[in-house]
């Protein structure tokens, strides 16, 4: 049965501050309880995808909701960065799975926009901390998931952005997955490697640079082709091969003959 399916604005209420305070708590710095430790905030969290699965619809469409959501999402992503810079390892550990489920809940309350505008704000900070921490395998292939979901909506049309903020997404963070899937693929054993992430994150980064402009599509793949070995991932062939299709295409409407 739907969480709101009573038309009782007394429960209509108390659903919503219920879900509102699921939210809170799942994505508090500390959580109301800090001896209590991270399982009630895991709890919190499977609270706020049971609600969502049985009444998205209502849920995601409630302006106060909506609103405790964005500010959630924001002070995710805050805290996320403050771990990178000050926490243990336990601690980052703890603020990317907060993260990865901020992600993934993000579509279904209609905020993927606003995570990858918030993401793309971020990235520049994240990947100086990532990099001065030196962190290994795990937290990498983590990030890259959070990458992937954050590439997928942009190459896919779920999120709409311009040229520009598309080029500046690919130069952030094509070296960093390259990077990573390299030493994830080296160093952990064959069902650890979360292949489909990487081939998702290539498949993405190809979508995108086929539907730059020409200009910026050139810029990416020059740099790209200039990659020697690094050249191999994200393989971005077909990609090339659309920009060349559609270099030819235009020098023929400008009436140049093409050798």
């Amino acid at each position: 049965m739907p969480v709101l399916s009573t038309p009782e604005p007394a429960n209509l209420t108390a659903t919503k501050n219920a879900f509102i305070s699921a939210v809170q708590f799942a994505t508090s710095s500390n959580g109301p309880c800090p001896t209590l430790g991270y399982g009630p905030r895991v709890s919190a969290q499977e609270q706020v995808e049971y609600m969502l699965a049985n009444d998205e619809c209502s849920l995601s469409s409630n302006h106060d909701i909506l609103s405790e959501a964005r500010t959630a999402l924001s002070r995710t992503l805050s805290s996320f960065e403050r771990q990178l810079s000050e926490s243990s390892e336990e601690g980052i550990a703890r603020g990317l799975l907060d993260l990865e489920w901020m992600c993934g809940v993000s579509p279904r309350m209609g905020l993927m926009a606003e995570f990858v505008s918030g993401w793309i704000d971020s990235s520049e900070r994240i990947l100086k901390a990532v990099e001065a921490r030196g962190l290994g395998q795990g937290f990498r292939a983590g990030i890259a998931r959070v990458v992937y979901r954050v590439l997928d909506a942009v190459g896919y049309g779920s999120v709409i952005l311009r040229a520009a903020g598309r080029v500046r997404l690919l130069k952030l963070w094509v070296p960093f997955v390259r990077r990573s899937r390299d030493e994830v693929l080296d160093g952990w054993l064959e069902g650890e490697r979360d292949g489909d992430v990487w081939e998702g994150i290539e498949g993405a980064i190809v979508s995108i640079v086929s539907g730059l402009p020409s200009d910026d599509q050139a810029e990416i793949l020059e740099e790209w082709m200039d990659g020697g070995d690094r050249a191999r991932y994200p393989d971005l062939s077909e990609a090339f091969e659309v920009w060349c299709f559609r270099s030819k295409s235009a020098k023929r409407r400008l009436g140049f003959s093409i050798v």
